[in-house]
Protein backbone atom coordinates (compact mmCIF):
# COMPACT_ATOMS: atom_id res chain seq x y z
CA UNK A 1 0.00 0.00 0.00
CA UNK A 2 1.38 3.40 -0.98
CA UNK A 3 1.29 6.38 1.37
CA UNK A 4 -1.36 8.22 -0.65
CA UNK A 5 -3.54 5.09 -0.67
CA UNK A 6 -3.05 4.79 3.08
CA UNK A 7 -4.04 8.43 3.62
CA UNK A 8 -7.10 8.12 1.37
CA UNK A 9 -8.26 5.23 3.57
CA UNK A 10 -7.68 7.25 6.76
CA UNK A 11 -10.09 9.58 8.52
CA UNK A 12 -9.95 13.35 8.04
CA UNK A 13 -8.52 13.74 11.54
CA UNK A 14 -5.81 11.14 10.88
CA UNK A 15 -4.73 13.00 7.74
CA UNK A 16 -4.42 16.16 9.79
CA UNK A 17 -2.51 14.31 12.53
CA UNK A 18 -0.06 13.07 9.89
CA UNK A 19 0.51 16.58 8.55
CA UNK A 20 1.17 17.91 12.05
CA UNK A 21 3.52 15.04 12.97
CA UNK A 22 5.47 15.54 9.74
CA UNK A 23 6.21 19.19 10.50
CA UNK A 24 3.09 21.16 9.55
CA UNK A 25 4.66 22.22 6.25
CA UNK A 26 2.99 25.11 4.43
CA UNK A 27 2.95 26.40 0.86
CA UNK A 28 3.53 30.10 0.22
CA UNK A 29 3.41 32.00 -3.06
CA UNK A 30 7.16 31.52 -3.57
CA UNK A 31 7.84 28.04 -2.19
CA UNK A 32 10.93 26.83 -4.13
CA UNK A 33 10.84 23.05 -3.53
CA UNK A 34 8.05 20.52 -3.08
CA UNK A 35 9.25 17.15 -1.78
CA UNK A 36 7.73 13.80 -2.72
CA UNK A 37 5.49 12.18 -0.07
CA UNK A 38 5.31 15.38 1.98
CA UNK A 39 2.03 16.96 3.07
CA UNK A 40 1.47 20.71 2.67
CA UNK A 41 -1.16 23.22 3.74
CA UNK A 42 -1.77 25.90 1.14
CA UNK A 43 -1.29 29.29 2.86
CA UNK A 44 -1.86 31.64 -0.05
CA UNK A 45 -4.88 33.88 0.78
CA UNK A 46 -5.52 34.82 -2.84
CA UNK A 47 -5.57 31.17 -3.94
CA UNK A 48 -8.88 29.30 -4.44
CA UNK A 49 -7.11 26.40 -2.70
CA UNK A 50 -6.19 28.36 0.41
CA UNK A 51 -6.35 26.09 3.52
CA UNK A 52 -6.36 22.98 1.33
CA UNK A 53 -4.26 20.08 2.61
CA UNK A 54 -2.28 18.53 -0.27
CA UNK A 55 -0.13 15.45 -0.72
CA UNK A 56 2.92 15.81 -2.99
CA UNK A 57 2.99 12.90 -5.45
CA UNK A 58 6.40 13.71 -6.94
CA UNK A 59 9.16 16.22 -6.43
CA UNK A 60 8.79 19.65 -8.00
CA UNK A 61 11.66 22.15 -8.23
CA UNK A 62 10.59 25.72 -9.02
CA UNK A 63 14.02 26.78 -10.30
CA UNK A 64 13.89 24.04 -12.92
CA UNK A 65 10.21 23.93 -13.86
CA UNK A 66 9.11 27.46 -12.99
CA UNK A 67 7.21 28.77 -9.98
CA UNK A 68 3.69 27.51 -9.45
CA UNK A 69 1.06 30.24 -9.57
CA UNK A 70 -1.21 29.25 -6.68
CA UNK A 71 -3.56 32.15 -7.42
CA UNK A 72 -4.66 30.23 -10.52
CA UNK A 73 -4.88 26.82 -8.84
CA UNK A 74 -8.35 25.30 -8.81
CA UNK A 75 -10.00 22.08 -7.68
CA UNK A 76 -10.45 19.91 -10.78
CA UNK A 77 -12.10 16.87 -9.19
CA UNK A 78 -13.01 16.46 -5.55
CA UNK A 79 -13.81 12.78 -6.06
CA UNK A 80 -10.31 12.01 -7.32
CA UNK A 81 -8.48 14.72 -5.37
CA UNK A 82 -7.18 16.41 -8.53
CA UNK A 83 -6.17 20.04 -8.93
CA UNK A 84 -5.31 22.18 -11.95
CA UNK A 85 -3.16 25.26 -12.53
CA UNK A 86 -4.09 26.14 -16.07
CA UNK A 87 -6.67 25.30 -18.74
CA UNK A 88 -8.18 22.44 -16.73
CA UNK A 89 -5.02 20.37 -17.11
CA UNK A 90 -4.73 18.01 -14.15
CA UNK A 91 -1.52 18.52 -12.16
CA UNK A 92 0.30 15.22 -11.52
CA UNK A 93 2.23 16.68 -8.60
CA UNK A 94 -0.47 17.03 -5.95
CA UNK A 95 -3.48 15.23 -4.53
CA UNK A 96 -6.10 16.75 -2.24
CA UNK A 97 -6.34 15.30 1.27
CA UNK A 98 -8.65 17.91 2.82
CA UNK A 99 -10.63 20.76 1.31
CA UNK A 100 -10.72 24.13 3.05
CA UNK A 101 -14.16 23.35 4.51
CA UNK A 102 -12.99 19.99 5.88
CA UNK A 103 -9.80 21.48 7.30
CA UNK A 104 -11.56 24.35 9.08
CA UNK A 105 -14.32 22.09 10.42
CA UNK A 106 -11.84 20.22 12.65
CA UNK A 107 -11.32 21.80 16.07
CA UNK A 108 -7.55 21.60 16.53
CA UNK A 109 -7.69 23.28 19.96
CA UNK A 110 -9.83 20.67 21.71
CA UNK A 111 -8.19 18.49 24.36
CA UNK A 112 -9.37 15.35 22.61
CA UNK A 113 -7.75 16.37 19.32
CA UNK A 114 -4.48 17.32 21.01
CA UNK A 115 -4.27 14.07 23.01
CA UNK A 116 -5.01 11.88 20.01
CA UNK A 117 -2.54 13.80 17.89
CA UNK A 118 0.18 13.26 20.49
CA UNK A 119 -0.45 9.50 20.47
CA UNK A 120 -0.84 9.15 16.71
CA UNK A 121 1.94 7.48 14.70
CA UNK A 122 1.85 8.29 10.96
CA UNK A 123 1.60 5.27 8.64
CA UNK A 124 1.76 2.90 11.61
CA UNK A 125 -0.41 0.28 9.95
CA UNK A 126 0.76 0.72 6.36
CA UNK A 127 2.19 -2.82 6.54
CA UNK A 128 -0.49 -4.31 8.76
CA UNK A 129 0.00 -8.08 9.21
CA UNK A 130 -3.60 -8.61 8.13
CA UNK A 131 -2.44 -7.64 4.63
CA UNK A 132 0.45 -8.76 2.46
CA UNK A 133 3.94 -8.13 3.83
CA UNK A 134 6.75 -8.06 1.29
CA UNK A 135 9.97 -6.05 1.24
CA UNK A 136 10.73 -3.46 -1.43
CA UNK A 137 13.61 -5.63 -2.71
CA UNK A 138 11.42 -8.71 -3.12
CA UNK A 139 8.64 -6.65 -4.69
CA UNK A 140 11.08 -5.17 -7.22
CA UNK A 141 12.26 -8.66 -8.13
CA UNK A 142 8.65 -9.63 -8.87
CA UNK A 143 8.42 -6.82 -11.46
CA UNK A 144 11.46 -7.86 -13.48
CA UNK A 145 9.22 -9.94 -15.76
CA UNK A 146 7.70 -6.62 -16.93
CA UNK A 147 11.05 -5.03 -17.73
CA UNK A 148 11.64 -3.32 -14.37
CA UNK A 149 13.78 -1.33 -13.59
CA UNK A 150 14.22 -0.29 -17.25
CA UNK A 151 10.48 0.36 -17.26
CA UNK A 152 9.71 2.46 -14.19
CA UNK A 153 7.03 1.37 -11.76
CA UNK A 154 5.04 4.59 -12.30
CA UNK A 155 4.71 3.69 -15.99
CA UNK A 156 2.85 0.43 -15.31
CA UNK A 157 -0.90 0.14 -15.77
CA UNK A 158 -1.45 -1.15 -12.21
CA UNK A 159 -0.34 0.42 -8.93
CA UNK A 160 1.72 -1.38 -6.32
CA UNK A 161 -1.38 -1.89 -4.19
CA UNK A 162 -3.26 -3.46 -7.09
CA UNK A 163 -0.35 -5.72 -8.08
CA UNK A 164 -0.02 -6.82 -4.47
CA UNK A 165 -3.72 -7.63 -4.11
CA UNK A 166 -4.20 -9.24 -7.53
CA UNK A 167 -0.90 -11.07 -8.04
CA UNK A 168 1.21 -11.38 -4.89
CA UNK A 169 -1.59 -12.12 -2.42
CA UNK A 170 -3.04 -15.06 -4.44
CA UNK A 171 0.46 -16.54 -4.80
CA UNK A 172 1.05 -16.42 -1.04
CA UNK A 173 -2.42 -17.83 -0.34
CA UNK A 174 -1.72 -20.74 -2.70
CA UNK A 175 1.62 -21.50 -1.06
CA UNK A 176 0.35 -21.27 2.53
CA UNK A 177 -2.65 -23.42 1.60
CA UNK A 178 -0.20 -26.28 1.08
CA UNK A 179 2.59 -25.31 3.48
CA UNK A 180 1.29 -23.09 6.28
CA UNK A 181 3.71 -21.77 8.92
CA UNK A 182 3.44 -23.94 12.01
CA UNK A 183 3.12 -23.03 15.68
CA UNK A 184 3.99 -25.71 18.24
CA UNK A 185 2.48 -25.78 21.71
CA UNK A 186 2.53 -28.34 24.54
CA UNK A 187 -0.11 -29.23 27.12
CA UNK A 188 -0.35 -31.91 29.83
CA UNK A 189 -3.36 -34.21 29.50
CA UNK A 190 -4.98 -36.86 31.66
CA UNK A 191 -7.06 -39.80 30.56
CA UNK A 192 -10.81 -39.44 30.52
CA UNK A 193 -13.93 -39.81 28.41
CA UNK A 194 -14.79 -36.11 28.44
CA UNK A 195 -11.58 -34.93 26.82
CA UNK A 196 -9.75 -31.74 27.61
CA UNK A 197 -10.12 -28.28 26.04
CA UNK A 198 -7.01 -26.70 24.52
CA UNK A 199 -7.12 -23.05 23.44
CA UNK A 200 -6.03 -22.28 19.90
CA UNK A 201 -3.37 -19.58 19.41
CA UNK A 202 -4.90 -16.34 18.16
CA UNK A 203 -3.12 -16.45 14.78
CA UNK A 204 -3.86 -20.16 14.17
CA UNK A 205 -6.76 -21.42 12.08
CA UNK A 206 -6.46 -25.22 12.30
CA UNK A 207 -4.74 -28.08 14.11
CA UNK A 208 -2.59 -30.02 11.63
CA UNK A 209 -1.00 -32.63 13.86
CA UNK A 210 -0.47 -33.82 17.41
CA UNK A 211 1.56 -36.45 19.24
CA UNK A 212 1.66 -37.72 22.80
CA UNK A 213 4.82 -37.93 24.85
CA UNK A 214 4.03 -40.45 27.54
CA UNK A 215 5.23 -39.57 31.02
CA UNK A 216 8.69 -41.13 31.47
CA UNK A 217 11.18 -41.69 34.32
CA UNK A 218 11.85 -44.21 37.07
CA UNK A 219 9.75 -45.87 39.75
CA UNK A 220 10.95 -43.29 42.24
CA UNK A 221 9.60 -40.67 39.78
CA UNK A 222 6.17 -42.38 39.96
CA UNK A 223 6.35 -43.71 36.42
CA UNK A 224 4.11 -46.66 35.59
CA UNK A 225 5.97 -47.99 32.56
CA UNK A 226 6.77 -51.70 33.06
CA UNK A 227 9.88 -51.31 30.91
CA UNK A 228 11.40 -48.72 33.25
CA UNK A 229 10.23 -50.75 36.22
CA UNK A 230 12.16 -53.79 34.99
CA UNK A 231 15.26 -51.73 34.22
CA UNK A 232 15.26 -50.25 37.71
CA UNK A 233 14.88 -53.60 39.39
CA UNK A 234 17.58 -55.23 37.31
CA UNK A 235 20.10 -52.42 36.87
CA UNK A 236 19.60 -49.63 39.39
CA UNK A 237 19.00 -51.54 42.68
CA UNK A 238 22.52 -52.72 43.43
CA UNK A 239 22.42 -55.67 41.01
CA UNK A 240 25.82 -57.36 40.80
CA UNK A 241 26.64 -59.92 38.16
CA UNK A 242 29.22 -61.65 40.39
CA UNK A 243 27.52 -62.20 43.74
CA UNK A 244 23.95 -61.28 42.89
CA UNK A 245 23.91 -59.04 45.95
CA UNK A 246 22.29 -55.67 46.45
CA UNK A 247 19.34 -53.95 48.07
CA UNK A 248 16.10 -52.58 46.75
CA UNK A 249 14.10 -50.07 48.81
CA UNK A 250 16.00 -51.16 51.93
CA UNK A 251 15.50 -54.86 51.31
CA UNK A 252 17.15 -57.55 49.25
CA UNK A 253 17.27 -56.87 45.57
CA UNK A 254 15.31 -59.22 43.33
CA UNK A 255 17.51 -62.22 42.57
CA UNK A 256 18.28 -62.78 38.98
CA UNK A 257 21.20 -63.75 36.81
CA UNK A 258 22.92 -62.45 33.74
CA UNK A 259 21.26 -65.13 31.63
CA UNK A 260 17.79 -63.92 32.52
CA UNK A 261 18.52 -60.19 32.18
CA UNK A 262 17.72 -60.08 28.48
CA UNK A 263 14.59 -62.11 29.10
CA UNK A 264 13.40 -59.64 31.74
CA UNK A 265 14.03 -56.63 29.54
CA UNK A 266 12.47 -58.40 26.59
CA UNK A 267 9.30 -59.13 28.52
CA UNK A 268 9.11 -55.59 29.74
CA UNK A 269 9.70 -54.25 26.23
CA UNK A 270 6.89 -56.42 24.94
CA UNK A 271 4.60 -55.02 27.60
CA UNK A 272 5.60 -51.49 26.69
CA UNK A 273 5.02 -52.22 23.00
CA UNK A 274 1.52 -53.40 23.87
CA UNK A 275 0.89 -50.11 25.72
CA UNK A 276 2.20 -48.13 22.76
CA UNK A 277 0.06 -50.13 20.32
CA UNK A 278 -3.12 -49.63 22.32
CA UNK A 279 -2.42 -45.93 22.98
CA UNK A 280 -4.92 -43.70 21.25
CA UNK A 281 -5.01 -39.93 20.93
CA UNK A 282 -7.61 -37.90 19.10
CA UNK A 283 -8.91 -34.34 18.79
CA UNK A 284 -12.16 -32.73 17.73
CA UNK A 285 -12.83 -29.18 16.62
CA UNK A 286 -12.09 -26.40 16.36
CA UNK A 287 -15.04 -25.04 18.31
CA UNK A 288 -15.93 -21.44 19.12
CA UNK A 289 -16.96 -20.15 22.55
CA UNK A 290 -19.43 -17.35 23.32
CA UNK A 291 -16.53 -14.89 23.72
CA UNK A 292 -15.40 -15.79 20.17
CA UNK A 293 -12.26 -17.64 21.35
CA UNK A 294 -11.60 -20.99 19.73
CA UNK A 295 -10.43 -24.32 21.08
CA UNK A 296 -10.09 -28.01 20.29
CA UNK A 297 -10.94 -30.95 22.53
CA UNK A 298 -8.22 -33.60 22.90
CA UNK A 299 -8.65 -37.18 24.06
CA UNK A 300 -6.11 -39.77 25.19
CA UNK A 301 -6.19 -43.11 26.96
CA UNK A 302 -2.68 -42.45 28.30
CA UNK A 303 -1.50 -39.58 30.47
CA UNK A 304 1.31 -37.46 29.10
CA UNK A 305 2.20 -34.28 27.25
CA UNK A 306 0.53 -33.41 23.96
CA UNK A 307 2.68 -31.69 21.35
CA UNK A 308 0.27 -29.84 19.05
CA UNK A 309 1.07 -28.24 15.71
CA UNK A 310 -1.16 -25.42 14.49
CA UNK A 311 -1.45 -23.94 11.03
CA UNK A 312 -0.84 -20.20 11.24
CA UNK A 313 -2.54 -17.53 9.16
CA UNK A 314 0.01 -15.56 7.19
CA UNK A 315 0.44 -13.33 4.16
CA UNK A 316 4.03 -12.51 5.12
CA UNK A 317 6.56 -13.32 2.42
CA UNK A 318 9.17 -13.83 5.17
CA UNK A 319 7.23 -16.91 6.35
CA UNK A 320 7.99 -18.70 3.08
CA UNK A 321 10.66 -21.35 3.59
CA UNK A 322 13.94 -20.33 2.02
CA UNK A 323 14.07 -23.41 -0.20
CA UNK A 324 10.58 -22.64 -1.55
CA UNK A 325 11.05 -18.94 -2.30
CA UNK A 326 11.91 -19.62 -5.95
CA UNK A 327 8.56 -21.36 -6.47
CA UNK A 328 6.67 -18.46 -4.90
CA UNK A 329 8.58 -15.94 -7.03
CA UNK A 330 7.71 -17.97 -10.15
CA UNK A 331 4.05 -18.12 -9.11
CA UNK A 332 3.94 -14.36 -8.53
CA UNK A 333 5.58 -13.77 -11.91
CA UNK A 334 2.97 -16.00 -13.56
CA UNK A 335 0.16 -14.06 -11.86
CA UNK A 336 1.65 -10.73 -12.94
CA UNK A 337 2.08 -11.79 -16.57
CA UNK A 338 -1.45 -13.18 -16.59
CA UNK A 339 -2.82 -9.97 -15.04
CA UNK A 340 -1.04 -7.67 -17.49
CA UNK A 341 -1.58 -10.08 -20.38
CA UNK A 342 -5.37 -9.95 -20.05
CA UNK A 343 -5.23 -6.15 -19.93
CA UNK A 344 -2.76 -5.52 -22.73
CA UNK A 345 -4.35 -7.91 -25.20
CA UNK A 346 -7.34 -5.55 -25.24
CA UNK A 347 -5.32 -3.23 -27.51
CA UNK A 348 -6.33 -3.16 -31.17
CA UNK A 349 -4.85 -6.03 -33.13
CA UNK A 350 -3.81 -3.80 -36.05
CA UNK A 351 -1.38 -1.71 -33.94
CA UNK A 352 2.13 -1.99 -35.53
CA UNK A 353 4.54 -3.99 -33.38
CA UNK A 354 1.80 -5.24 -31.07
CA UNK A 355 2.87 -8.16 -28.87
CA UNK A 356 0.64 -11.23 -28.73
CA UNK A 357 -0.06 -11.39 -25.00
CA UNK A 358 -2.03 -14.62 -25.33
CA UNK A 359 1.35 -16.33 -25.01
CA UNK A 360 1.86 -14.68 -21.63
CA UNK A 361 -1.48 -16.02 -20.42
CA UNK A 362 -0.89 -19.57 -21.68
CA UNK A 363 2.62 -19.66 -20.22
CA UNK A 364 1.37 -18.35 -16.86
CA UNK A 365 -1.40 -20.94 -16.58
CA UNK A 366 1.00 -23.78 -17.36
CA UNK A 367 3.60 -22.52 -14.91
CA UNK A 368 1.06 -22.29 -12.09
CA UNK A 369 -0.13 -25.85 -12.70
CA UNK A 370 3.46 -27.11 -12.51
CA UNK A 371 4.13 -25.26 -9.27
CA UNK A 372 0.93 -26.55 -7.69
CA UNK A 373 2.10 -30.08 -8.48
CA UNK A 374 5.45 -29.30 -6.83
CA UNK A 375 3.60 -28.17 -3.71
CA UNK A 376 1.64 -31.43 -3.68
CA UNK A 377 4.83 -33.45 -3.84
CA UNK A 378 6.44 -31.43 -1.06
CA UNK A 379 3.44 -32.02 1.21
CA UNK A 380 3.31 -35.68 0.28
CA UNK A 381 6.92 -36.10 1.30
CA UNK A 382 6.73 -33.99 4.42
CA UNK A 383 4.59 -36.49 6.34
CA UNK A 384 2.31 -33.92 7.94
CA UNK A 385 -0.24 -35.75 10.07
CA UNK A 386 -3.77 -34.43 10.00
CA UNK A 387 -6.58 -35.49 12.31
CA UNK A 388 -5.68 -37.97 15.06
CA UNK A 389 -2.44 -39.79 15.67
CA UNK A 390 -0.47 -41.66 18.29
Amino acid sequence: MTKIEYLNNSTEEERLYTWIKMGSNQISADTPVYLKDMIYLVSVPESPLNNYLLYCNSEYLSYQNGELDWSKATLFSNDYGEISFDSNIVSPYFSVLLTSEEYLSIDQTSAEFINRCLEYIPYEKINDTSSVVISDEDYSRCLTCLGYPFIEEDSLEYTRSQITDLAIRPALEEYFHWLPPLIETSVDVQTGNDGQEVDMPTEAYSCVGLSLQQYGGTIHGNILSPLFYGMEQSLYSGFNYTNLSGTYHGGAAPRTSNSTLNSILGNRASAQALINYTRRVHYEGPYRRADNSRYIRVYSNTSGTFNIWWAKRSLDFNDVRYEDRRYVFDYIEANIKELFGYLRRQAKSDVPGRIDYNGWITEAEEKKKNIQEIYRQIVKGSGLLRGSGG
